[in-house]
Formats: C-alpha cells, structure tokens, sequence
C-alpha cells in the first residue's frame, strides 16, 4: 500500500492507529483476509493497479442502467412532494414467468430545479418547461444487466480507470420493453 495524500486531507479521518506513515512510504500488510470496498470502479482499479495474479479482475462489470420515463398530467402532480420513492415494482418477482422481466420501475421524486438537466431548451423554452413541471410525473426505469465478461474495467499507463461497456442485443430489448412498462403506466394514470 502506498499512501499518496497526507493523513491531514479532508474527509479522511485523521491517523485512527497513530501510525504516523508519511506519504507516499511503501507499506506492506499480512493478514488472512483482506476487505476491499472502494465500489466496483475503485476496487477493480485498485486491484489492477496493485497487480494482483487473477485475470477475472475488472471483467464481468454491471452497469444497471437507467432511464426515466416522464408524463405532462392536466393537473399539479408535484412529485418533490411526499416519499422519496412511494412506489416500487421489481418485475422479476412480478412476472416470473417473463425472462425480458429483469428491470425496476420505481416513482422517482425530482425537485424543479432538476428539469434543466433533463431539457434541451433554453430562455424562454426552458422557463415554459419549468413552469410545467408541477403537472410531470416521473416513472425510474433501471435494467439489470446480463453478464458479459467483454464489459470491463482496464487502467491505462499511469493508473487510470477505463469502463468498457456495451449493451448486449438482449438487453437494450428488454430496456425497450421496460420502457414501453413505464410509458403504459404514465398513460393508465392519465398522463399524455
């Protein structure tokens, strides 16, 4: 282990054992098992970069990705108002049958000020869209992605991470039909 930053670094709590290694000394630890959590990008980096022998390293990555689906009602929905998420459907659990049923649909609560993330407007377009948002709706549409050991993790010549990842056939048709899952529900709730 190599300690880069100075224990002084905000945010990193200050030295808990009293070991006092300046930065950047060369430590090395025995221990029967090591506990790495640093999410699936650090901790993949972190391995790659500490050359550990296993070549299943950084492959094999999940993404989960994530749209949403929004609906304009004829009257104030104000979905910053209430839950954070009131309602959630696991479709795996929902339809058992359905192997394209491997996403969540879940009530996403957004705030006014987020509508300028998901707009292209701008001026006037775009304070018209903000004025309409109290009567929006929005369904969060998150896929589990199937396995790929093509989509992965790689650090380049200095150390940096590089996400490799690509969307199988498989999936983006089930993204299409969770998508059209949510597009039916903003309509059955009387959205356009």
């Amino acid at each position: 282990i190599v300690s880069l930053d100075p224990w002084q670094t905000d945010g990193v709590v200050t030295d808990p054992y009293k070991l006092k290694i300046p930065a950047g000394t060369l430590v090395k630890l025995k221990a029967k098992q090591v506990i790495l959590a640093a999410g699936t990008l650090g901790s993949a980096s972190l391995l790659l970069r500490s050359q550990v022998p296993n070549s299943n390293i950084g492959k094999g990555i999940f993404i989960h990705p994530v749209t949403i689906a929004t609906g304009v009602h004829s009257h104030p929905v104000k979905m910053w108002e209430g839950n954070q998420t009131s309602v959630r459907v696991d479709y795996r659990t929902a339809h058992t049958t359905d192997p394209d049923a491997n996403f969540i649909l879940s009530t996403a609560r957004f705030y006014p000020s987020t509508v300028a993330t998901f707009t292209s407007e701008i001026g006037p377009d775009l304070l018209k869209r903000v004025l309409e948002y109290k009567n929006f709706s929005t369904v969060l549409i998150g896929l589990i992605d199937s396995l790929n050991n093509s989509n992965r993790i790689e650090i380049d010549s200095v150390g940096n991470p590089t996400i490799i990842y690509s969307m199988s056939d498989f999936d983006k048709q089930r993204m299409i039909y969770a998508i059209t899952e949510a597009i039916k529900i903003q309509l059955l709730s009387g959205a356009k």
